[in-house]
Formats: structure tokens, sequence, C-alpha cells
């Protein structure tokens, strides 16, 4: 699991754009990991850990509407993905 929360975060650390330079990985596998923590532990689920998420990231001056709005590219980058990746699974999309 430490090496998908670990792509996950290099694949956050991409989305954000000119705000990358800002947080170390280390940093940001740290926010990354936290905040699914906090979405694993808490009935709120998703609406828990994603905002906190965006909140750490203010520290490092990400503004935290680009910390959320870039969350979400990151979250629709990886369903675009698994939807590709089930297209060829079931050859229903060209290689």
């Amino acid at each position: 699991m430490i090496v998908v929360y670990g792509l996950e975060a290099w694949g956050w650390r991409l989305t954000l754009g000119a705000y990358a330079g800002k947080v170390g990985f280390l940093h940001l596998f740290a926010i990354r990991m936290a905040g699914e923590t906090v979405n694993v532990t808490t009935p709120a689920a998703y609406m828990g850990g994603e905002p906190l998420k965006a909140y750490w990231l203010k520290r490092y001056g990400v503004p935290m509407v680009e910390g959320i709005s870039h969350y979400g590219q990151d979250h629709d980058d990886a369903r675009a993905g698994a939807i590709y990746f089930m297209g060829l699974l079931n050859n229903t999309v060209p290689c």
C-alpha cells in the first residue's frame, strides 16, 4: 500500500504544476497519507480528509482552492486511466 500511496503522491505532484516546487515529495506523501487516514477512520469518508489535505498544502504556499482543484484533477486522471484500462481488458479500446 505504501508504494501505491507513493505513486499517488507523485501523480498529485505532477498535477500541482507551478506549486509542485513548493512542496517536497516527502511532505506531499505525508499529507496524502494523513488525509487518507482521516478518510478511512472517520464516518465522513472523503468529506473529511480531502479538505484537510488542501489545508495542509496551504502551509507550503498552495492556495486552498488550488489544492482542492489539483487534487480533483488527480482523481479525474486516475479514473480516466482506470476506465481506459478496463476498456483494454474488455477489448473495446484500440491499443
